[in-house]
């Protein structure tokens, strides 16, 4: 059962739900290793899961050019504003499926990055995988 999901753009959401991409480039490490969803950023919806197996980095522009076939990243993707962090952490991701019915979500105001995932959503997600 999921416990929580993460926010992706919907070409990277597309990208990974078609297995062409199974690493997930972020600023910051990924210390969980579990099965997560994975919700199309502004959708309001759990469009898949797939299991967290690892995270790679921080890695130098070099690496990340050299792996591009993993997380399907330009250069120019992967510049960020000023001030912010750059993205230098690769979550390995596993076991991908895309559900068959996106599932609602109760969104918080102010999630960025992860949300947690009620036990009544979980379960919808759950019955969707059987």
């Amino acid at each position: 059962m999921i416990q929580r999901a993460f926010f992706l753009q919907p070409r990277w959401a597309s990208l990974v739900l078609s297995g062409a991409k199974n690493w997930e480039l972020r600023s910051r490490r990924c210390r969980f290793r579990e099965t997560v969803g994975i919700i199309e950023t502004g959708s309001g919806v759990i469009v898949g899961v797939c299991k967290i197996v690892g995270c790679h980095g921080p890695l130098t522009e070099e690496e990340l050019d050299a792996t591009q076939s993993r997380h399907r990243t330009s250069r120019e993707d992967r510049e960020r504003p000023a001030g912010k962090r750059p993205y230098r952490f690769a979550w390995e991701l596993q076991d991908v499926v895309s559900l068959p019915q996106p599932v609602p979500y109760n969104h918080v105001p102010g999630s960025q990055g992860w949300a947690t995932i009620s036990a009544s959503t979980a379960d919808r997600v759950a019955q969707c995988l059987r």
